[in-house]
Parts: structure tokens; sequence; C-alpha cells
């Protein structure tokens, strides 16, 4: 049975707790701000849910698999459902944190996404991004309503995405890319042969998948072990070489159909592709296309 949800407002503490939920995918269970006492803690213990404290100021100490982190402020200490856990805040300088609480079948996945597994612990978060923020304006819809319930909602997918786009910046320009190079690999493939009989460029697929062309190339040399320009290459000349053997189109209107408006263009081509010009590459499939009348 699910424990009553509650909003707390104390000098010392600001919370919700229990929180109920319409959504498997991914739901907020608690959050809150904390100014803690000296020496205050937690553990050794742990959590049926997901858990990030953002240490807002002062210092403390994080304990999770047999290492111990002194944290301070700008950093944020995660703990992963049942994984056992201490913290503690410094005995001169505690910390004051903000926290969320979440679970879902989704959860874990959007932590991937920004690099967080099980066995990350800790992690920087940018200033810039507000995340107090953030957990504030779920702290202000404490109305048990299902409108507030959405809002809290769409709080807690602020909060992940500001995560995701923060650390993907910290490790790099490609990191930005969260899914794996087969997917922006199949995506660039679908386009190609939807529209290789247009006018298509490696920049103009990349920007249509959202990548950049660089990072295109990079897929596509680790998942197919070529050039997103050689695939349109080979794509187009497997096309032309299909109508030079089942159809009686002549050049012209085979490189047009395969998104060469010159015709000495796409011969150029062909041959360099095949080492022979579309007329012999005919003549080797044995067809002949019959005579205008």
């Amino acid at each position: 049975m699910l424990p009553e949800a509650t909003y707390y407002d104390y000098a010392d503490l600001r919370a919700l707790r229990g929180l109920k939920h319409d959504n498997i995918e991914l739901y907020l269970i608690s959050c809150g701000l904390e100014p803690c006492t000296p020496g205050h803690c937690f553990g050794p213990g742990f959590r049926d849910k997901f858990l990030i404290h953002f240490v807002i100021s002062g210092q403390g100490t994080f304990y999770a698999h047999g290492k111990e982190y002194k944290l301070h402020a700008g950093q944020a200490f995660i703990f992963f459902p049942d994984v056992t856990v201490k913290y503690v805040a410094d005995e001169e300088d505690p910390w004051t944190y903000t926290w969320v609480g979440f679970h879902g079948t989704m959860a874990e996945t959007y932590l991937q996404r920004a690099g967080i597994l099980i066995d990350t612990d800790v992690i920087d978060f940018p200033e810039a991004a507000n995340i107090p923020f953030i957990i504030q304006k779920m702290l202000n819809s404490n109305s048990l309503t299902y409108a507030n319930e959405l809002l809290r909602q769409s709080y807690l997918l602020e909060l992940l995405a500001t995560i995701i786009a923060f650390r993907k910046v910290q490790e790099g320009p490609d990191s930005v890319y969260t899914y794996p190079c087969a997917v922006y690999t199949e995506q660039a493939v679908h386009y190609i042969t939807k529209e290789y009989m247009n006018d298509i460029s490696v920049v103009g697929i990349a920007e249509k998948i959202g990548i950049t062309r660089s990072y295109l190339s990079k897929c596509f040399n680790a998942t197919l072990k070529m050039s997103p320009k050689q695939f349109i290459i080979k794509y187009r000349m497997d096309k032309a070489c299909e109508l030079l053997k089942k159809s009686n189109k002549n050049i012209t209107e085979i490189a047009d159909a395969v998104g060469y408006s010159n015709s000495l263009t796409f011969s150029k081509a062909f041959k360099t592709y095949f080492g022979i010009s579309p007329n012999e590459k005919r003549k080797e499939m044995n067809y002949y296309p019959p005579r205008p009348r």
C-alpha cells in the first residue's frame, strides 16, 4: 500500500514525500530542500528509489561502493534502489542540499543517457542550470491534484534533461548524441533510400536527423565501414544497375532517376565505380533495350 502523500514546510525542511502517480515510465516520489545540522547522517542503508542530492552550500561526506567522497556546493551524490550508502553532514560547515527521489521503467535509461550508471556515485552540476529552482517549482506544486502531478512530472523531465545536456557537453562534442551510432546510421540510411533520386547531401542528411556531418561520418564508418558519401554512391549505382537491366530507359533518364541532373556526371561516376560505362554494363548484363520505332 502506498504511503499517504505529505507536504512539509518547516524552517529547517521543505519536502514532498510519498507522492502518488499515474505514470509507470517515470514518476516523482519525493523532493525537498534541507539545511542539515552538523553531523546529520543517513545509513548505512538503502532506499527503494533513485535519489539525487544536490549540494547547494556547505560540505559533507558520501560513502558508496566502498569509496568515500568529500563533497561541496556544485556537486551531487546519487544512489540507485537497493544500493547501500551512507552520508554525513560536515561538523563545521554542514551542507544544505535539495533532492529528488523518483522511479519508473524509464528512470535508469534516462540516467544512462547522462552517463550515470549504478556506480557513478558523484557528479558535478552546473550552477547556471539552476537545478534548485527546478526542484523549488516541484515543491510549489504541492497541492495533491492531478494537474499538479503533471506539473511535477514535467519538472522532473526538465531536471533530467538539464543533467543530460550538461553531462554530455562535459564529456565532449560527440557525446551530446545520446543514441547509439547504429540508430543514427539507420535513420540516415532510411532517408537516403527514400530520397536518393533527389539532390541530397551529407550535410543535409546530418541536419535532417539532428547531428553534425562529422558525427554522421563517424557513425557510418563504425557501423557500415564506409562513409555516408560512399553509401549514397553505392546505393545510387545499385539502383542504376537495376534500371539498366530491367528497363528500357536511356542513360539520361537513368541518371535523372538516381539523382544525377547531368548524364555526363552520372556516366563518369558510374565508370569510376564499376570500371566500365553504363552502356557497357548494360551489355555485360545481357540486356538490350528495344530500338525506338
